[in-house]
């Protein structure tokens, strides 16, 4: 009985302790002086019909703006074949402030199947 009273307590105080802690968004490394935006995620979505859909989200680590975002693709075979290049997408708004998200959406050529091919995603910006 009295070790259960001891847990009990023990455990009274941890959780109050956790409750009352603050979490807040801390970078990971320091951010960079200049724009710096990365991919997030990204996915392939069907779209109505037979098209797909490439979206994702952006994060500018840097502390000054990102100009003119714009996210650049490419298609690869699993096999280890062909690499299609595809055109960039540009965001809406294109500018992306410091420390800030950014949702994107594109539509890709229909001509190759995903479940045959991958899609490599980066992002480029003007400084």
């Amino acid at each position: 009985m009295k070790k259960l009273l001891v847990a009990l307590c023990f455990s009274s105080v941890a959780l109050a302790s956790a409750a009352g802690a603050q979490f807040r968004y801390e970078f990971q490394d320091k951010p960079s002086p200049e724009a710096n935006v990365m991919v997030v995620w990204h996915s392939l979505h069907q779209g109505p019909s037979a098209e797909l859909y490439l979206r994702g989200r952006v994060f500018n680590r840097g502390l000054k703006p990102a100009r003119n975002v714009r996210i650049v693709y490419s298609i690869r075979s699993l096999s280890g074949g062909a690499q299609l290049p595809g055109n960039p997408i540009y965001l809406t708004p294109s500018d992306i402030p410091p420390t800030s998200f950014a949702d994107f959406q594109g539509r890709l050529p229909a001509i190759f199947d995903p479940r045959e091919y991958f899609v490599q995603v980066s992002a480029e910006w003007d400084e």
